[in-house]
């Protein structure tokens, strides 16, 4: 009930983040058509063939400057969507070390969630206000305190607001700023690098659970956690780096936190999406959660073990990078709705089964599948 409850709250907040990020995108365009009326003012001699000033040619569409934005971008995703994808290994180690249940100790993640989505509306617009390389770091770092306090935990409870929400909360402030980056450096290929950028979350499913399963294994959850807060902290600090912001940022005074609830009354769809979202998340994140744990501990009557689980977890790591641009290229021909729709029906119809999964190479089937078509929910 707990479970179900959070991801109600979760969807309510990810209706939210959508109109965010439109008001966003809409700002970036704006910004954008103004550059290029000034370029146009310009003379002859100050643009290029392409009409972009010779003094920003770091700066134009396309340029080096450009892409290790992009990069930048990838890394931040990579520690902020690959850690929430990684929880479920976890429970196993939860339920072992504060002697719990299997849904206390999952219900990690859905705090986790609430940490995540509850921030994200706001952090976009910190990243706005305050730029996204310091939005990123400032993520960054206070992932890697939560972690290191979680780290030292001694009830599942504690690990519910440290490792759930605490680093919830510092990957959401990582996460909306660099989503938001490609559309800060392109037009002509805004798409490529956007998907570039978010592959870099997908790219993160595949390798952290390799990285857990031997330290699980070997040193235990609390060292786990400890070398994910130190590869969270180095992959913000090279972003850092990487990425540069390409237009002024947002002074009009406007608070950082501000909820125009106004939106549901001039946008009555909202509501509508807002509960279909919410009764498709009441299984949606089931298998993130869970279906490590049982392939550990249930599958083929004793468990397949560890190393089992993050198999299954790097499959539907690969299916979620693959289907963030297959799905992303079909939403282009047959439209989002029905592309999401059909994603949706898919991923509903192969966990149903999923008591039926036993074999190590059928499960990490369906992690693929679940990965390539759930990876509807965040591309689409």
């Amino acid at each position: 009930m707990k479970y179900t409850i959070c991801n109600t709250i979760h969807i309510i907040m990810y209706t939210y983040i959508q109109q965010i990020s439109n008001k966003i995108t809409i700002k970036k365009e704006e910004e954008m058509a103004d550059v290029e009326g000034k370029t146009k003012e310009m003379d002859e001699e100050e643009v290029d063939a392409d009409g972009w000033p010779k003094s920003l040619q770091h700066r134009k569409d396309g340029s080096c400057r450009s892409w290790l934005a992009v990069l930048g971008a990838a890394l931040a995703q990579f520690v902020a969507v690959g850690s929430f994808y990684t929880i479920g290994m976890f429970v196993v180690p939860f339920m072992n070390a504060f002697d719990c249940g299997r849904g206390l100790a999952a219900a990690t993640g859905s705090f986790s969630a609430i940490g995540f989505l509850t921030w994200s509306p706001f952090a976009g617009r910190f990243g706005d206000r305050y730029g996204s390389r310091r939005a990123i770091l400032i993520g960054g770092s206070t992932a890697t305190f939560f972690y290191f306090l979680a780290s030292f935990s001694e009830s599942i409870y504690a690990i519910w607001i440290l490792y759930g929400i605490g680093v919830g909360f510092g990957c959401s402030t990582m996460y909306a700023p660099s989503a938001a980056i490609p559309a800060n450096w392109f037009v002509k290929k805004r798409g490529l690098a956007t998907g570039l950028a978010v592959a870099g979350g997908a790219l993160g499913n595949v390798i952290f659970p390799l990285i857990l399963s031997p330290i699980l294994t070997s040193f235990g959850w609390a060292w786990a956690l400890r070398i994910m807060g130190i590869l969270t902290l180095v992959s913000c600090i090279l972003s850092y780096f990487l990425i540069e912001r390409r237009f002024p940022l947002i002074t009009d005074g406007s608070p950082v936190i501000k909820l125009d609830l106004g939106l549901l009354k001039k946008r009555p769809g909202l509501l509508r999406l807002a509960l279909t979202y919410g009764a498709f998340q009441f299984g949606f994140f089931a298998p993130l959660l869970h279906l490590p744990a049982y392939t550990e501990l249930d599958a083929g009557g004793t468990g397949l073990g560890l190393p089992a689980s993050a198999t299954v977890l790097s499959f539907m790591g690969l299916g979620n990078f693959i289907g963030r641009f297959a799905l992303g290229v079909l939403a282009d021909k047959a439209g989002p709705i029905a592309t999401g729709t059909f994603a949706n029906v898919m991923v509903a119809i192969a966990t149903f089964f999923w008591p039926m999964y036993n074999d190590l190479a059928i499960l990490s089937a369906y992690g693929f599948f679940y990965g390539l078509f759930g990876s509807a929910f965040w591309s689409l």
